[in-house]
């Protein structure tokens, strides 16, 4: 998959507030790819192996079923957590994971279940860590929770339409 990726919750998609189905096709239309975040209570890890293989396959039925196979390889591990066990049942369904950590990375990937992802809420931070993304030839996963404009969002649309341009303008590749 290319361009950028929206990770979905399933259970809160068209809920108040929350991104629509209609919206998501729209995003999936304009280069996102729509990916997996079998998000819960508490980490996976937290759960037995039968719930976290539940919530796996729930979510990865969902994107499937409405229209979003680019992405149903790909998944967010809530919480940026994923233990042996997470792993092992995530190997059935996923090929790429990203979880918590810290970027740019310029070290080679070794488990293509643990990339490192971190909140680009910080607007400055953010284009700061895409250029230097850009001038080491790293890897950075920015993770943001939600867009919008209410009481719970941690950034605005304008503020992420500004570090995608900037991303955009970058000279590196951009998944």
């Amino acid at each position: 998959p290319t361009g950028y990726y929206v990770a979905v919750t399933v259970t809160t998609v068209g809920d108040e507030g929350r991104v629509t189905i209609d919206q998501l096709h729209d995003l999936r239309d304009d280069g996102w790819t729509v990916v997996n975040h079998p998000q819960a209570e508490k980490p996976l890890p937290d759960y037995p192996a039968y719930r976290q293989r539940a919530l796996m396959k729930t979510t990865k039925r969902w994107l499937l079923r409405h229209g979003f196979e680019a992405g149903a390889d790909t998944v967010i591990w809530p919480y940026g957590r994923a233990d042996a066990t997470t792993l092992s049942i995530g190997r059935r369904y996923y090929s790429l994971g990203l979880s918590a950590g810290d970027a740019p990375s310029a070290l080679p990937l070794t488990d293509p279940l643990t990339v490192a992802r971190i909140d680009g809420t910080a607007p400055e931070r953010a284009r700061r860590l895409i250029d230097l993304t850009a001038r080491f030839r790293g890897l950075a996963v920015l993770v943001y929770h939600p867009v919008g404009t209410g009481a719970d969002s941690s950034v605005s649309e304008t503020a992420l339409r500004e570090t995608v341009a900037h991303a955009a303008a970058a000279d590196l590749d951009t998944v």
